[in-house]
């Protein structure tokens, strides 16, 4: 068995994405193995949101071959509906592609109810056919962990099921996939995955799995959880840190990850939250320029324009670009200034960190998205008087 490090390390070379996630994925793919012997009332599923050709299928790819899954793309809901009924018997994982392209499919089955419900693994879907004039009701299994990814987060609902991953275009010159490698790379993670589930099954128990759940300190952020984000974060709480548990009790190093704080995002506004990865989009794709400095409020602009194309987003004018900026708190001053007759936004720490909503605070000198990169907001960054020269209170605005 290769540690959780040596298991990054490998995926690393074909993925680029924030630290955190690596070793998540991990354990979702010990969670996808264990199947009903770990959480028979619920199971994973992860969705990929992101820009146009920023890699998602990529790594929905990526995963559902280290996970020994099925990769669906291109195809209809009813065609995807018994492909999840065929897999639903054994427990294999999903993937499905351009997931809210499927959401706008005229099928009969409405494609998001069907995942609301199939969280669990043996969850049945009555699904309504007309066949020689004569109306038939078809259960199906609907069940089983699913990844999927899409350009913008499925409704309220569906994405509280979901551990959620944000998806940038890589700026890595070194992540380019050489594919007889990447494949290389796959077979070792997911023998190493094969074996970790396998030595679990043969050492644990019900009473294990018991112990683990009800300790104090595992009840302690559950509850906490359950105060912050409601109670399916817990039960995905509680499916991943058994996995961490199990995987770390044999000795391998590298499972020192902290679930609960990756599971304590709160679900909030999806538009608001989509309008604020075009920000950060625009702003990788420009890091180099606009890193610490202040940005002409018209170059900025015309940056989002193509940012918020790449998300499916309708351009916005200026007027409104800057509402919108107000809506997720970075549309004054120390985030917005003016000198002269020009308006600046100020890429400062503080503002990138605000852009990184979910991400752990840790000092860095750069911002970079592929490395735990949310700088914190300091009280000296707060009240730099070199950001609030602009004082006047923005206009009450709607959106």
């Amino acid at each position: 068995m290769l540690s959780a490090d040596d298991m990054v390390a490998l995926m690393k070379k074909s993925l680029d994405m924030e630290t955190r996630h690596y070793k998540m994925l991990l354990l979702y793919g010990v969670h996808v193995r264990l199947g009903k012997s770990l959480q028979p009332d619920f199971c994973l599923y992860v969705n990929l949101v992101g820009p146009k050709e920023c890699g998602k299928t990529h790594v929905s790819k990526y995963v559902t071959e280290m996970c020994k899954g099925v990769f669906v793309s291109r195809a209809t809901n009813a065609y995807i509906l018994r492909k999840m009924d065929k897999l639903n018997a054994t427990g294999t994982l999903l993937g499905i592609d351009q997931l809210d392209e499927k959401f706008k499919q005229s099928d009969d089955a409405d494609l998001q109810d069907v995942l609301e419900n199939g969280h669990t693994w043996s969850a049945i879907y009555g699904l309504t056919e007309k066949n020689k004039n004569k109306i038939e009701v078809i259960e199906l299994g609907c069940g089983g962990p699913k990844i999927f990814n899409s350009l913008i987060p499925p409704r309220p609902t569906l994405r509280s099921r979901t551990y959620e991953i944000e998806v940038y275009a890589t700026q890595n010159p070194s992540c380019i996939v050489n594919y007889t490698q990447r494949d290389n790379d796959v077979k070792l993670i997911s023998d190493s995955l094969d074996a970790y589930a396998t030595a679990i099954k043969q050492k644990f128990n019900v009473n294990d799995e018991k112990n683990i759940l009800m300790s104090q300190a595992h009840q302690d952020s559950a509850t906490d959880l359950m105060k912050k984000v409601g109670g399916r974060r817990v039960e995905m709480f509680n499916a991943f840190e058994l996995c961490r548990n199990y995987a770390s009790s044999f000795g391998y190093a590298g499972w020192d990850i902290d679930t609960k704080y990756n599971l304590s995002y709160e679900i909030v506004d999806e538009d608001e939250d989509v309008f604020r990865w075009a920000v950060l989009h625009a702003f990788i794709m420009n890091k180099p320029i606009w890193s610490g400095n202040e940005v002409d409020a018209g170059e900025f602009s015309k940056a989002m324009s193509q940012s918020l194309r790449d998300y499916g987003m309708k351009p916005m004018t200026p007027n409104m670009l800057g509402r919108w900026m107000t809506n997720i708190g970075l549309g004054k001053s120390p985030f917005k200034i003016r000198k002269g007759d020009t308006n600046y936004y100020v890429f400062s720490p503080a503002m990138v960190n605000r852009l990184y909503r979910t991400v752990p605070t840790v000092v860095q000198s750069t911002f970079n998205v592929t490395n735990n990169t949310s700088p914190p907001v300091t009280q000296e960054e707060e009240s730099e008087e070199s950001y609030i020269n602009d004082t006047r209170e923005p206009e009450e605005e709607t959106r």
